[in-house]
């Protein structure tokens, strides 16, 4: 892991980046590692995977009308 990555927490941009699981490049390799060892990081990703969730069952169950 980079030094530059182990002296700061992860933005919320690169979080999200770990829940896309359609990405598999390098990058999102080294900021897993970085969340296994940081438990602010690991804190902030299970919050937004909660949120994801929530957001996602929400979207399932609504009754949104047709606009047209």
């Amino acid at each position: 892991m980079s030094t530059a990555m182990r002296d700061r927490h992860l933005t919320d941009a690169e979080l999200f980046r770990l829940l896309d699981t359609g990405d598999t490049e390098p990058a999102r390799t080294e900021l897993a590692r970085h969340v296994e060892g940081c438990d602010r990081c690991a804190e902030a990703l299970r919050s937004l995977e909660s949120d994801s969730r929530l957001i996602s069952r929400f979207l399932e169950d609504a009754d949104f009308e047709d606009g047209g």
